[in-house]
């Protein structure tokens, strides 16, 4: 760690983010009778470390673990009462999504740097990739992200980050949060 801040002698330029996120399971869709149901799911684990550059851009890689599940058939039928059911069955496999970011934080001057609190605000551009037993639909990702990080200590805060884009399994939205460290 010495050895970076001799490098780099800026402070408060690398970032390490702990956090979770929303699982990005298929949606079973029923068009003949206009409904839809969540494949249940477990959520995403994520880590991130970053550095950021004067004029306020961040380079940051990321990577996550989820247990994806993925449908394998799905039916509709009426039962003895004429109500209408749906069903879906659905299998679970690993996936590793890895990345890099690239973003910009716009209220970087406008807000003057506190000790007992501050907000970041940013925008970015996410590329990766999936590595899992399953091909779901695109193994490569991409997204625009708009998030924010509340320091409630000079280097303890919470972020929470907003994506939409393509991912592994045809979703468009994800939603994760968690733990940030900046030194």
């Amino acid at each position: 760690m010495l050895c970076c801040h001799a490098a780099f002698p800026q402070e408060d330029r690398f970032s390490v983010k702990v956090g979770i996120g929303t699982p990005g399971n298929q949606t079973a869709v029923f068009p003949e009778v206009s409904e839809t149901m969540r494949v249940h799911g477990a959520p995403a684990y994520r880590i991130e470390t970053g550095y950021t550059f004067p004029r306020h851009i961040t380079v940051e890689a990321y990577i996550a673990y989820a247990d994806v599940s993925y449908i394998t058939g799905q039916s509709h039928d009426v039962d003895d009462q004429g109500r209408l059911e749906t069903k879906a069955s659905w299998l679970s496999t690993d996936a590793w999504h890895y990345g890099a970011k690239v973003g910009y934080h716009p209220l970087a001057d406008w807000l003057e740097r506190r000790d007992a609190w501050r907000w970041d605000m940013y925008y970015m551009l996410c590329v990766g990739g999936v590595s899992a037993d399953v091909k779901l639909g695109s193994l490569f990702e991409y997204s625009l992200c708009i998030g924010g990080v509340f320091y409630f200590t000079p280097r303890w805060g919470l972020y929470a980050e907003y994506s939409f884009g393509v991912f592994f399994n045809d979703t468009h939205h994800r939603l994760h949060g968690g733990i940030a460290y900046r030194f």
